[in-house]
């Protein structure tokens, strides 16, 4: 019988190209029990599946042969949705996905740089849905209308397509979770470029 599972264990190491020995290291396991598992010799548990899904960043899902997509959104933007023919923020979720995994796999590497733009768009979608009260206040570390309209006067000096209003009324979502780790990455390197352009200013006005 066909063990979908050994055989893409043992692919994705080699699509790795790394030795049973390095991956039996990393899994915290002997190279012998690790050969055991990609020949299909020994089942092994829960607990490893998860470990070599997050290891080789596919779902549990591909590697025991329950889908070919070897990523959540690999699975979403490869089927066929009717509601995509309308705009809504599911098709823009979709959208971006395609891009996402577009740009992944093409031969030129994707520069930090590059993501600039596209990084201090959602961070201001972030800070609208803040405002309007959808997205948890605690998510930007903002605690005060004055604080919001401060961050809104920040990015409207950055002077994307369009303004954020300034003067509507800001209602703030209390709460004190964390945000996600993607949402805290964009909201890091956001304000990074904040500080890089606040010293450039600082800088040129000295020259002068």
């Amino acid at each position: 019988m066909k063990n979908i599972f050994a055989e893409r264990l043992s692919a994705l190491r080699k699509e790795r190209k790394i030795s049973q020995k390095e991956a039996a290291s990393a899994f915290g396991i002997s190279q012998a029990l690790l050969s055991h598992y990609e020949n299909g010799i020994r089942q092994c548990p829960v607990e490893f599946v998860i470990k070599a899904a997050e290891f080789y960043s596919v779902t549990t899902d591909y590697l025991l042969g329950v889908s070919d997509a070897k990523s959540a959104t690999e699975e979403i933007i490869g089927t066929i949705h009717p509601g995509d023919v309308k705009l809504s923020y599911t098709t823009l979720r979709r959208a971006a996905g395609v891009l996402c995994r577009q740009l992944e796999t093409s031969s030129e590497k994707q520069s930090s740089g590059s993501l600039t733009e596209p990084c201090l768009y959602l961070y201001k979608e972030l800070v609208r849905g803040v405002c309007a009260g959808k997205i948890p206040a605690s998510w930007l570390g903002i605690d005060s209308v004055s604080a919001a309209r401060e961050t809104v006067r920040i990015i409207n000096s950055l002077n994307l397509s369009s303004d954020l209003p300034q003067n509507e009324k800001i209602t703030l979502l209390k709460g004190d979770e964390s945000a996600p780790q993607s949402v805290l990455t964009v909201i890091t390197e956001t304000r990074r470029h904040f500080a890089d352009v606040a010293s450039q200013m600082i800088e040129k006005i000295s020259i002068y």
